[in-house]
């Protein structure tokens, strides 16, 4: 009871400091360990869910960090009943929170954004197979939907874009729309190829530049910047047994 009470209030304060910008608290990404998690769910509270998520929500907001918003889907996934369940209301709550996921810019970080496609992508193929043999309506939407996630991700200048391709053409095998696997874009779509085409040309442009701003150029921009625009753009990542550990 003692340890319940200590993560909920640890919450309550996170959510705190979450508001005055984290400042020199560490790294937000993978701010609940599995044991503090633990701690918080085993009491069942629909409360303690929320405000989980609540802290979640500021955290994404106030952060651009791809590993942040996969951690907040993996967390609604597993203990939000109604998405666990695959229920309708659940699978458009989902829908909705890869959605601002990927618009929220974390879709086009060029080094991670994939991960939020792919998990995106994973997400609507479990759907479908709990849809049952007998729905056959249901199943052929659902797998019209797949492919859409593969069109989309291959216009956008990300790393790994050709294991996308050769992902999205394996697939397509699998489902027995094509069977031809001889060169790089047989059985591609022309609008998808086309789009391709320019994401891997923008990406190839670019991708040399990448380490210098992420290294040299980048570091000289950030310290000349406020101590605010430093905390604000620095990769958070908060530690939730900070503050259990503060609380005693």
């Amino acid at each position: 009871m003692k340890d319940l009470v200590g993560a909920k209030a640890g919450v309550g304060v996170g959510r705190e400091f979450c508001h005055v910008g984290w400042e020199g608290f560490g790294d937000f990404d993978g701010f609940l360990t599995n044991s503090s998690k633990g701690v918080l769910l085993s009491s069942q509270s629909s409360e303690v869910f929320v405000d989980i998520e609540k802290l979640y929500e500021c955290g994404v907001h106030e952060y651009l960090s791809v590993p942040s918003w996969c951690d907040y889907l993996n967390f609604v996934q597993e203990h939000d009943q109604f998405v666990s369940q695959c229920a309708s209301d659940g699978i458009l709550k989902m829908r909705s929170f890869f959605e601002r996921a990927l618009t929220a810019a974390a879709g086009v970080h060029v080094v991670e954004g994939s991960k939020i496609w792919d998990a995106y992508r994973e997400y609507e193929q479990a759907i479908f197979l709990t849809i049952g043999d007998d729905n056959n309506e249901e199943k052929s939407k659902q797998i019209d939907r797949i492919p859409t996630f593969f069109h989309r991700q291959l216009s956008i200048p990300l790393v790994h874009l050709e294991s996308t391709l050769v992902n999205y053409r394996l697939w397509e095998v699998e489902q027995g729309n094509t069977s031809n696997m001889n060169s790089e874009l047989d059985g591609v779509p022309a609008n998808v190829a086309s789009a391709y085409k320019k994401a891997l040309e923008m990406y190839n442009a670019q991708s040399m530049y990448e380490d210098q701003l992420s290294t040299s150029m980048a570091q000289s921009m950030y310290e000349d910047q406020p101590l605010s625009y430093q905390v604000r753009f620095s990769k958070p990542h908060f530690n939730f047994d900070f503050f259990l550990n503060l609380l005693g």
